[in-house]
């Protein structure tokens, strides 16, 4: 029970912090609504549901720094390799273009840079530990 409470408590914190961050921009930018504004929050909505569903798939075997403790092949991760990393970043993405400042693409950036380097590490300690199973898994699963 310990273990689903704080598993709770780290998806809902993350959560909450995604929500009370869009509540800021949408009301930021309520101003310049258009077709495109709601496409872009919907896209946004959606990546974020994508994202939940992709913690709760890794239950507790999420963590910060890259680790290999076991290999994840339900939920998303039966076709994505990492659905956190690709969700956050569709949804910076359209973060920015619903913002409509240029400024906001360069933490974009580095979040793909980021995610990228982080896939990487990941990926070489999920071979490290798991090789054939991992490699046979990968051909399986995009990104």
């Amino acid at each position: 029970m310990k273990r689903f409470l704080t598993f709770f408590r780290d998806v809902y914190i993350d959560f909450l912090i995604f929500i009370v961050a869009l509540i800021i921009l949408v009301l930021h930018t309520y101003d310049q609504r258009s077709l495109k504004w709601w496409i872009y929050l919907c896209v946004i909505l959606i990546s974020l549901a994508l994202w939940v569903k992709a913690r709760i798939d890794l239950g507790n075997s999420f963590s910060v720094q890259p680790k290999a403790d076991q290999l994840i092949s339900q939920g998303l991760y039966a076709r994505i390799r990492h659905p956190i990393y690709l969700f956050s970043t569709i949804a910076a993405f359209f973060w920015a273009l619903m913002a409509e400042r240029w400024y906001w693409f360069v933490p974009t950036i580095l979040l793909i840079l980021l995610q990228i380097w982080r896939a990487r590490k990941e990926e070489q300690k999920m071979l490290e530990k798991f090789n054939g199973q991992y490699i046979e898994y990968k051909k399986k699963t995009w990104f």
